[in-house]
């Protein structure tokens, strides 16, 4: 059976009814099931004939900004706003999921950028010797101030008296 779909699905004639099916507003699976073709098959076609998958998402593409376009009347179309409301947040996402450059509510941005650890590290350290040291000076100069040690006689101290 998974070989009869994959050569009906190889012949111009099907795919052409495959992309029409798509033109009527069905997914990939509903247009699977009314040509009554297994999807692995589809996807097996599809994945050795690159024109025919770049079809296949243009047709996809297209009915998605019809049902973008349909937003701006649909409160003509359902009465219950609630219904509405479901109706447009789900043409929305899936929209936004699917052509996340035109429809999407976020900007992807990739960096890539190569740092070569040791020589940042040499920079730092470069950077914060003259600060440490002159630190250094200054703690060394305050606790000598401050610690004065005097000697003591330990005969004359009357600790235990």
């Amino acid at each position: 059976m998974f070989e009869q779909d994959v050569e009906y699905m190889r012949g111009s004639l099907a795919k052409q009814e495959f992309l029409w099916l798509i033109y009527q507003n069905n997914n990939i699976s509903e247009c699977c099931a009314r040509l009554n073709i297994n999807p692995g098959a589809l996807a097996f076609v599809m994945k050795e004939d690159n024109e025919f998958k770049l079809d296949i998402h243009d047709a996809q593409a297209f009915m998605a900004d019809l049902a973008v376009e349909m937003l701006r009347d649909l409160h003509e179309n359902i009465e219950n706003p609630l219904m509405a409301r479901v109706v447009s947040d789900n043409i929305k996402w899936v929209a936004s999921k699917r052509y996340k450059e035109r429809y999407g509510d976020k900007l992807d941005i990739a960096v890539t950028h190569i740092i070569d650890l040791k020589s940042a590290i040499a920079e730092a350290r470069a950077r914060s010797l003259p600060f440490i040291d002159g630190k250094s000076l200054e703690l060394n100069d305050t606790v000598t101030a401050i610690t004065t040690v005097e000697s003591v006689d330990l005969e004359t101290l009357d600790v235990f008296s």
